[in-house]
Formats: C-alpha cells, structure tokens, sequence
C-alpha cells in the first residue's frame, strides 16, 4: 500500500516493520488495514477522495431535495386544509343565517336567545319545525298562528285537455 510506503521512507523504517507493529499480515485487506489504524477512511489519491467527497455531497443534495418535496406537499396539505375550513367556516355562517331568519319569523311570548338554539340538532329539511322543537325543550312559549287553511275544493278546478268554445 502507497500508505505504508510513504510512512517507511518518512521514518526510515521498513514496510514490513510498519506491519509487524500494527499487526496486520503483509498481504491484507484495506478495511483490516483501516482497523488496525482506528480510522474509517484513507485515500491514496486525491481523486479518490474527490470521488468520495462528491458521492456523499450527491447523497445528502438528494436527501435535501426529498425532505423539500416532503415539505412542499405537506404545506400543501396544510393549505387545501385550510381552504375547506374556510369553506366549512362560511358554509356554516350562511347555515346560521338561513335559521336565524327562521327564528326571527316565530313570534315567541316568553323571552328567546338564538344562541341557545343548538344548530347541530336543526333538521334542514324542515327548520322551523325544528326550532319549534327545540323551544319547547327550552320551554319557550310560541304565540299561536294561524294555520292556513285549505280552500274549498270547487275552487281547485284545474283544466284538464283543451277548453274550447261552441
């Protein structure tokens, strides 16, 4: 090995001295070598060290660039989320609006706080029944309305077919 050579001249020692006092074989490997040094890495030439130096630069860029698309989804991620709770935020007002409308239209006798009403127990199919229901568990009293009546039934004639005149 180059290394040895070098460290030979340098101290004006032989390689197989240099082996001898390291205790490894003339003939072994690098990682014994290295071992038997207590180091992880030497390289014999510089390109060899520029070669590794650029593989692991290459690594953590790829490394870095994974961790940035990662991050980029994620706050996109965070971003759509944010969007729909916008969306549910102002879905949710219009919702509150359309029963406060409907409440307002109840003439209540005994004294009502529309933030009493719990609108997650409001049916949209049928709003003013539902608040009706609920007022009645909040023991408010409703002032009687007129129910509409049905007209007679001689004053539903609908046409059926053509009406002509003789």
């Amino acid at each position: 090995m180059k290394l040895f050579e070098n460290l030979s001249q340098k101290l004006g020692i032989s390689c197989q001295e240099i082996n001898e006092k390291l205790g490894i074989k003339e003939n072994a490997s690098k990682p014994e070598i290295l071992n038997a040094l207590g180091v992880y890495a030497i390289f014999d030439e510089k390109e060899n060290l520029s070669s590794y130096i650029a593989d692991k630069i290459s690594n953590k860029t790829k490394e870095l660039e994974a961790s940035n698309l990662e991050k980029e989804k994620a706050l996109n991620e965070i971003n759509e989320l944010k969007n729909q709770l916008s969306n549910f935020e102002t879905t949710k007002s219009h919702l509150k609006e359309l029963i406060k409308n409907e409440f307002n239209k109840i003439d209540f006798t005994t004294k009502t706080d529309f933030e009493q009403l719990d609108i997650n127990k409001i049916d949209y199919s049928n709003v003013k029944k539902s608040i009706l229901q609920q007022a009645s568990e909040l023991n408010w009293e409703v002032k009687e309305q007129p129910q509409p009546q049905e007209q007679p039934q001689e004053n539903n004639f609908k046409a059926k077919g053509i009406l002509t005149r003789y």
